[in-house]
């Protein structure tokens, strides 16, 4: 399914011009325990044959996320690899991915402000995760305890600005209960 909706990757160049554009501060350079702990990343890379232009890094930042960058960094606050284990951390890299296959379409909803399109595509983005998680014999839940610790975790800060562009939590939980109990009847 996935390969007909599979862009392309970004060529050399454009890799190089994104990575260039990068600021110079805020990347950490992970201890031996905590690159081990990224390198648990890569079947999810090649599962979505990215291992070759995506790239993983580590970064500081007050709360605990993952974001997908110009579609060729994932990168990983601190903080978020100290909240999750690796099978939450590739869970969470599998929804990031799902953001490479709609990734012009998001785009442009988040600089609209189209709250009902980036919502629908973080349910897709969630489903892409899912289904990974299940074909690489991978738990699928571990998307929703991933989630629920970095949640929780970013709960002190108060709620995001961008809070009303994501679907509630309570609705994204139960999309994601009916789509494993789905998977699990297969």
């Amino acid at each position: 399914m996935l390969d007909g909706i599979r862009k392309p990757e970004l060529s050399q160049v454009e890799l190089e011009r994104i990575r260039a554009g990068l600021p110079p501060k805020g990347e950490i350079k992970p201890s031996s325990k905590e690159a081990r702990k990224l390198s648990s990343i890569r079947p999810i890379l090649e599962y979505h044959r990215r291992d070759r232009s995506i790239e993983v890094k580590l970064v500081s930042a007050v709360q605990a996320g993952l974001g997908l960058h110009a579609r060729s960094l994932i990168l990983i606050s601190a903080a978020a690899l100290r909240q999750l284990d690796e099978e939450e951390l590739q869970a969470l890299a599998a929804h990031e991915l799902g953001h490479d296959y709609f990734w012009d379409r998001y785009q442009r909803a988040l600089d609209a402000q189209d709250a009902q399109t980036t919502q629908e595509l973080e349910l897709r983005c969630d489903a892409i995760a899912i289904f990974t998680l299940a074909d690489l014999g991978l738990n699928p839940r571990k998307l929703l305890s991933g989630l629920a610790r970095l949640n929780d975790f970013n709960a002190r800060f108060g709620a995001p600005a961008n809070e009303g562009l994501y679907i509630p939590h309570s609705e994204r939980v139960r999309f994601m209960e009916a789509l494993i109990a789905l998977i699990h009847t297969r």
